[in-house]
């Protein structure tokens, strides 16, 4: 049988993980989501914050301005020319509860809408004058990605062609 002694311990131990489980501490750059059994409840503010024990989940999310690799994008431009691109997308969340509603995995699903969009910019449109112009390129690709992004909670900051070759095809 368990004493006094031993059923204390075992309370008090008990005690300490309802209480440990119940404080959660927010940084500047991220956001905390409580869900109470399954339901979202509140955003959590920045610094100590205390839960109901248990029952609480508590999802994080990144604040920060991320960037994104888009993996090599090869494509045939308008005027039959093979265009290798390789794209980087600054994005940041700016809705959190809204993204974790609406899409898991984001940052793969901001490269694939990005890669799409790369793909019909490039089929439409001649290589030269995608050399010559590559600001207004990379305004509207963003622009274009900003438009599928913003309804997940994501906010792009800016799209940068890094490498751009152009191949005659064969």
């Amino acid at each position: 049988m368990i004493g006094t002694l031993g059923l204390s311990i075992i309370l008090i131990g008990l005690g300490a993980m309802v209480i440990y489980s119940s404080v959660v501490v927010v940084e500047e750059s991220e956001d905390k989501l409580l869900f109470v059994s399954g339901s979202y409840k509140s955003d959590l503010s920045t610094g100590v914050n205390i839960v109901p024990p248990i029952i609480s989940d508590v999802k994080e999310v990144d604040t920060r301005v991320r960037e994104v690799s888009v993996p090599n994008i090869t494509e045939v431009s308008g005027d039959g020319k093979r265009l290798n691109v390789k794209i980087s997308v600054y994005c940041q969340v700016v809705d959190s509860e809204k993204l974790l509603r609406t899409v898991d995995n984001y940052d793969e699903k901001v490269w694939k809408v990005t890669k799409s969009e790369v793909s019909t910019v490039i089929a439409e449109s001649e290589a030269e004058s995608i050399r010559r112009n590559q600001r207004t390129v990379e305004d509207e690709i963003q622009k274009e990605v900003e438009n599928v992004v913003s309804e997940w909670g994501v906010r792009v900051d800016r799209i940068d062609i890094m490498d751009l070759s152009v191949t005659e095809r064969n």
